[in-house]
């Protein structure tokens, strides 16, 4: 699996980060969760996601299509606590 910082495009940003291994590309909006009392707005943010997964794949001309997906980073945790949010229906392909 390899792992790609991206870089920001403006209103055709394609996400923050993509990892891919074969022919899975998953492409993260990242996120940090600064406080314990900072909501997490998980619908904006994964529409977010969508929409930058679909920029990344139009631009490569993807057979399949990048999965969106959200990185949440804790505060003062190491990013292996982090946690991974993933619509139902793209975890079980």
């Amino acid at each position: 699996m390899t792992a790609e910082r991206l870089a920001k495009a403006g209103s055709l940003d394609e996400g923050d980060l993509v990892m891919t291994d074969g022919g899975l590309v998953v492409v993260f909006e990242q996120k940090v969760r600064r406080e314990k009392t900072t909501q997490l707005s998980l619908g904006t943010f994964m529409a977010e996601a969508i929409v930058e997964a679909g920029h990344y794949s139009t631009a490569r001309s993807l057979a399949v299509p990048a999965i969106p997906a959200v990185l949440v980073k804790r505060s003062g945790k190491p990013i292996g606590d982090s946690f991974v949010i993933l619509r139902l229906s793209d975890f079980v392909q």
